[in-house]
């Protein structure tokens, strides 16, 4: 079958999405159906605006018609308002703030035409001393006993957003997708279901593509996350008053969770932050005064960021922003650091006229995600109107992947290269065997008045998965990838860049084979003269690095991240990432350490699983985040009996440091919590 490349650049009348989401609409079906969905239903347009420009649009949810002819810059079928108003603003071009996104199924959907099918609900009334705990994750099993009032009959949660669930409320629904349940409705569920979980579950609306409910795993990520943060049995003042620390919370979607590069879930996770937002501020008008806020997002993502610039790390800045200067209470924000140091997913290198660099990805056999690589020049800039680097990816050795010379370089900048196999059985536009996408990276945070619109030129090759139920489809090989990145022509200056594996650590419900990529170097060193895993930050003459491992959402002047320790020794646990961001993202560094591992022969700590008294063992900085947004939520509600001065100077992140790092500070932050003690 012949292969052929296919080039296509952003211009009037044909946007090209910002990448690497140009890739999936090649293997979208595909990674639909490895998170268990048939076909990916429906699209999120989310116009996150730009600085002073007009208001923001309401989010937009699109048919995969129209999604398809946007990305191949055909007329799009139907679009009313406001898709309308939003492919206007879209049509010169690429739109950084622009956001597209797959989402849930048709049952998801809040069809405005259609009536109710349950009445509306509101939050409860809570004290007017309380203090807010929000939590976005996925698989929160909000009927767990540790998520009620010491009476054991009532929630203590104050809403949880649904968003894969059936949408029920239809035009009366205050969300664009899925359902939000409130505590009135979860404590009649509770006594319907007189109280047995799997009954409360079972009666629960359609919940994804499949109505497979997520809770019927015995350990869940975000159940586990939700009792460290403010589940019941710590014997602190949670527990004593558990009605003053009432918990908002957003399970996202599992489709969205799956993805390998966490392209899409930024959609999804905005609006669960404005979410959150919006119902505080609605319980603060009722108890008739600020409460402070804490929020926990136990994600780690790869890729470029780390300098708060990430498009979801600036939206969480905005957010704090808005908090302290509207309410004039504090608000934090807590993020893990991430698992990754030893996944070797992070390199750096040189290029210079006629010295390009060349690194081997390694893809593992029956990867179910695609893999995402980006190459960033390590210099931030204004956009230009080609791209100076050339880049040149070669298929594994005996893979019978022979493609033609590649386009001459340099690419316009917004160029999409996709080596297309053509074949009738897949559609006038063939199946792309791999990508290659020169863009601009625009920093998301906000800008300053001398360098407005700088960013930083990225790269990316796209892969998608070698891994799908058709046994007949041709798919990328899996093996030893060569990607070769050299200056283009009428370059002449020695440039540094930064490459990255796009990963994000899925729980294994979601994704039980979890395959990964990662850099292969003869030079890399796994392990120390004593046999353990080797923690130092650059092994010499090796283009992988430990350093800049990083959250890609960390960077941002008051996003706290956190790192992972263990027990009561002042030792970090070997995943934990490091810091500094690199030329990139200066100054982004771990902001303290909790205790996540009990000791290096058992690891993790014991939390909710997904059923009553069960507890489950989960290791990792998504553990040990939910701890220290424990202590700040405990410690943020000393707020209302001392308010006054900077809220956002409240209760810093050096008041918690109880122990000293054995460790480097690019991997221990300020310091770290005392061990909690054992449950």
């Amino acid at each position: 079958m012949p292969l052929h490349w296919r080039v296509e650049t952003a211009q009037p009348g044909a946007p090209l999405p910002r990448h690497p989401v140009a890739h999936w609409w090649y293997t979208l079906e595909a990674e639909a159906r490895a998170a268990g969905q048939e076909t990916a239903a429906s699209l999120l347009a989310l116009d996150l605006g730009n600085g002073g420009e007009e208001a923001i649009l309401p989010p937009v949810l699109m048919s995969p018609d129209q999604a398809r002819a946007l990305h191949q810059g055909r007329d799009v079928p139907d679009p009313g308002a406001p898709l309308s108003d939003l492919l206007e603003r879209v049509r010169d071009g690429v739109r950084d703030r622009t956001l597209f996104a797959p989402v849930m199924p048709q049952t998801a959907q809040c069809d405005p035409t259609l009536r109710a099918a349950v009445p509306s609900e509101g939050l409860p009334d809570v004290p007017e001393d309380s203090t807010v705990i929000g939590i976005i994750d996925d698989g929160i099993a909000f009927a767990h006993p540790a998520f009620r009032m010491s009476d054991g009959k009532h929630t203590r949660f104050a809403s949880v957003w649904q968003q894969d669930g059936a949408c029920l409320r239809g035009a009366d629904a205050d969300v664009p997708f899925g359902h939000v349940y409130y505590r009135d409705d979860i404590d009649q569920r509770l006594i319907q279901a007189e109280f047995d979980e799997d009954r409360f579950y079972r009666d629960l609306p359609t919940i994804g593509e499949q109505g497979h409910s997520p809770f019927r795993y015995r350990a869940l990520h975000g159940t586990h996350v939700a009792d460290l943060a403010a589940g019941g049995g710590q014997g602190d003042a949670m527990d004593a008053n558990p009605e003053k620390f009432p918990i908002l919370a957003v399970n996202l979607p599992t489709a969205l969770v799956s993805d390998t590069g966490a392209t899409f879930m930024a959609g999804a996770m905005i609006l669960g932050v404005q979410d959150i937002l919006r119902r505080t501020e609605e319980m603060m008008r009722a108890a008739g005064r600020p409460l402070p806020l804490v929020l926990n997002l136990s994600f780690g993502l790869g890729g470029i960021g780390k300098n708060g610039g990430h498009l979801i790390a600036a939206a969480l800045e905005q957010a704090m922003e808005y908090w302290h200067v509207t309410h004039k209470v504090p608000m934090r924000i807590i993020l893990p650091a991430g698992n990754t140091l030893q996944s070797r997913l992070a390199a750096r290198a040189e290029i210079s006229p006629g010295r390009p660099f060349r690194g081997t990805v390694r893809v593992a056999p029956e990867n179910r995600g695609s893999t995402y690589l980006e190459i960033a020049v390590a210099q931030r800039g204004q956009k230009p109107a080609l791209s100076s680097l050339a880049v040149k990816v070669t298929a594994p050795q005996g893979a019978a992947l022979y493609p033609p010379a590649m386009p001459a370089a340099p690419m316009a900048m917004d160029t999409a290269l996709q080596l297309v196999l053509d074949a009738p059985d897949f559609g006038p536009r063939g199946l792309a065997q791999f990508g290659i996408y020169h863009g601009f990276q625009r920093d998301f945070a906000p800008e300053t008045a001398g360098h407005p619109g700088e960013g930083v030129e990225i790269v990316t090759v796209a892969l998608p998965p070698n891994m799908a139920r058709d046994p007949y489809r041709a798919l990328p090989p899996c093996g030893d990838w060569t990607v070769e990145v050299g200056l283009a022509p009428g370059q002449s200056q020695p440039q540094d860049i930064e490459l990255r594996i796009l990963r994000n650590d899925v729980p294994s419900q979601i994704n039980p084979v979890r395959q990964r990529s990662w850099f292969l170097d003869p030079k890399y060193s796994a392990f120390d003269e004593g046999g353990y895993p080797q923690t130092e930050l650059e092994t010499p003459g090796c283009a992988i690095t430990r350093a800049g491992t990083l959250n890609a959402l960390s960077g941002g002047r008051q996003i706290v991240t956190v790192g992972a320790a263990v027990g009561h020794r002042d030792q970090l646990s070997v995943y934990s990432s490091a810091g500094p961001g690199g030329p990139l993202a200066e100054g982004a560094g771990v902001t303290l350490h909790a205790c996540a591992d009990e000791t290096t022969a058992l690891p993790g700590r014991r939390a909710a699983g997904s059923r009553g008294a069960a507890h489950v063992r989960l290791s990792g900085t998504s553990v040990a985040a939910p701890i220290v947004a424990r202590q700040m939520a405990l410690a943020l509600a000393g707020w209302h009996s001392a308010p006054g001065g900077d809220p956002a100077d409240f209760a810093p992140p050096s008041d918690f440091v109880a122990r000293g790092p054995d460790a480097p500070q690019e991997r221990a932050g300020l310091g770290g919590l005392s061990a909690p003690e054992r449950r």
